[in-house]
């Protein structure tokens, strides 16, 4: 049996203060995330590092900021600690598989940005748990499939970013509106993005 209280998985925020949706809020840079997980592939943050500017506090933490650091999975505990979280941005951190189980914790979410990763799957049911999305970004990553059925858990999306996956190849494939993302899902993703039946 290990005690707890010698696994400590800690983020380091650096905080900022940004605009949303008209009011000041608090961003957490990450400078440093470190796992200490009591099984393997446990990624739980337990205590978050960092001192917020003068008047906020964790329930004033919208945006999460991932960048350039080693995350295979996404971590969780994260709403925890920042119950009002709207924007969660992995990116170029070596993400390696994302499930809809992975989001459960992102109820709140409206903008997920995980480009930059070595993601290959994206999986039916990935958004079952973040009904209220409006942006997605996989641009730079290794995509083969992408399941269409995943966008009926996203009935509020209105912008997603595919560039520069190996299935949608170097086309700038976007939708800006609800209307394109729709059109993008069902013409461009379903032609390009599914399984190749073997000969």
């Amino acid at each position: 049996f290990i005690s707890s209280s010698l696994a400590l998985s800690e983020l380091f925020c650096e905080y900022k203060i940004i605009q949303w949706e008209g009011e000041l809020v608090e961003k957490c840079e990450a400078l440093d995330i470190q796992f200490e997980p009591l099984v393997e592939g446990d990624l739980t943050i337990e205590s978050v590092n960092g001192s917020h500017v003068d008047g906020f506090s964790d329930d004033d933490v919208k945006t999460l900021i991932i960048k350039f650091k080693t995350v295979e999975k996404v971590p969780q505990g994260l709403t925890n600690i920042f119950k009002n979280l709207q924007e969660l941005e992995i990116s170029s951190s070596n993400l390696k598989s994302i499930t809809g189980d992975d989001l459960q914790e992102h109820k709140n979410l409206s903008t997920l940005n995980l480009s930059g990763n070595l993601l290959t799957t994206l999986p039916s049911g990935l958004f079952e748990n973040t009904r209220n999305l409006e942006y997605i970004d996989f641009s730079y990553n290794r995509l083969k499939y992408i399941d269409p059925d995943i966008f009926d858990d996203a009935p509020n999306l209105n912008r997603a970013f595919f560039i520069k996956n190996i299935c949608t190849g170097d086309d700038p494939v976007y939708g800006n509106d609800r209307y394109t993302v729709q059109y993008f899902v069902e013409k461009y993703l379903l032609e390009h993005c599914r399984p190749k039946v073997e000969n």
